[in-house]
C-alpha cells in the first residue's frame, strides 16, 4: 500500500511530542549600520529558520515592522540568510514531470509564498476582457494583464489561456478565458524557485517603501556572526499550522517542518538529521 500523503501524519505527530503545539518559528532581521533619519546606512539581513508559512501578507507585516523601526531607505542590500536549511540541488520535475504543479516546490529555510505565484483572473464583461493579477508581485518579472473573453462553457479555462511559462521573466497568455468561468486563481510554482524568495522581497520593499526605498539590491548571503537581532518576526504556532499541512495536504510546508525538526533536535536542518529525529521517536513511541 503506497502511504502516500498519510505519511504527514507522522511528521506532524512527531512534531506535536517533540516540539510541542506552542512552538514557533522566528524569522530574525538584522541590520548592521546606524539608521538616520529614516536611512539606514548598511544592510538588512533576513534569517530564514524554516517558516512554513510566510505567505504573501506575512512577508508584508514582516517588512512593515521593519519600516516601524524607523527605516524608511536602506542604503545597502536586503541580503536573504537561507543557510539553516542543508539541501542538495533537486529537479522539480523528477517527481511527475510536473515542475510547475505548487507541490513540487523544494523546502528553503525562507520560504516565500510557498515558492509559488498565483495568476487571479477577473471577468470585465463590458471591456470584454479578463484582468490577469499576479500574486505575490516579482521583481523583474512581467506579465499579460489582460485576456479576451469568449462565451461558451468554463471546462478547461488553463488550456484556453495558452500560457508560456519557457521565461521566467515574462509570464506570456496568447489565448482567451471564458466569461462563464468568473473568478478564478491558477496556482503554480514558479518556473526559476532559485530566484523566487529574492523576487518577491525585492517587489514587497518597493510597495511598502517606494521605488527610492532600496538603494542595493536582494541577494544571498549571510549574516555577519557578531550581529544581533533588530527583531524577530513570529509564525503562528505549529498547533495551528498543522491543521494546514495535513487538511490541505500541504507537501512543502510538510517538508519545512521535518527538516525542522532535525534543525531544532540536533542543530542541523537536513533531510539525513530529520529522519534520524524521528525514527529514533518513532522507535521509542512503540517501546
Amino acid at each position: 500500500v503506497n502511504p502516500a500523503s498519510l505519511m504527514k501524519l507522522v511528521t506532524t505527530t512527531a512534531a506535536l511530542d517533540l516540539l510541542g503545539p506552542a512552538f514557533t518559528w522566528n524569522t530574525p532581521v538584522y541590520v548592521d549600520g546606524p539608521i538616520k533619519d529614516g536611512v539606514l546606512q548598511g544592510n538588512v539581513y533576513l534569517r530564514g529558520q524554516g517558516d512554513p508559512r510566510l505567505v504573501v501578507e506575512r512577508l508584508w507585516l514582516l517588512l512593515r515592522r521593519l519600516q516601524a523601526q524607523g527605516v524608511a531607505r536602506i542604503q545597502g542590500d536586503i541580503v536573504l540568510d537561507r543557510s539553516a536549511f542543508v539541501l542538495a540541488p533537486r529537479d522539480p520535475a523528477s517527481f511527475d514531470g510536473e515542475p510547475l504543479r505548487p507541490y513540487n516546490a523544494a523546502p528553503d529555510a525562507l520560504l516565500i509564498n510557498f515558492k509559488s505565484i498565483v495568476l487571479g483572473f477577473v471577468p470585465d464583461a463590458a471591456a470584454k476582457l479578463a484582468h490577469v493579477q499576479l500574486d505575490p508581485p516579482m521583481a523583474g518579472v512581467s506579465h499579460t494583464t489582460s485576456v479576451p473573453l469568449v462565451g461558451g462553457p468554463c471546462t478547461d479555462y488553463r488550456a484556453s489561456l495558452r500560457a508560456d511559462f519557457q521565461d521566467a521573466e515574462r509570464i506570456r497568455l496568447l489565448g482567451n478565458y471564458p466569461a462563464s468561468c468568473g473568478e478564478r486563481a491558477w496556482p503554480l510554482a514558479y518556473a526559476d524557485p532559485s530566484s523566487h524568495s529574492r523576487r518577491a522581497v525585492a517587489a514587497m520593499w518597493q510597495l511598502v517603501a517606494g521605488p527610492q526605498g532600496l538603494n542595493g539590491t536582494v541577494r544571498d548571503g549571510t549574516v555577519p556572526p557578531d550581529l544581533r537581532p533588530l527583531y524577530q518576526f513570529e509564525s503562528a504556532p505549529l498547533g495551528e499550522l498543522i491543521r494546514d499541512i495535513n487538511k490541505f495536504s500541504n507537501n512543502v510546508m510538510a517538508q519545512q517542518l521535518f527538516l525542522t525538526l532535525g534543525l531544532q533536535q540536533r542543530g542541523v536542518g537536513s533531510f539525513e538529521a530529520s529522519r534520524e529525529v524521528v525514527l529514533r521517536w518513532w522507535r521509542e513511541r512503540l517501546g
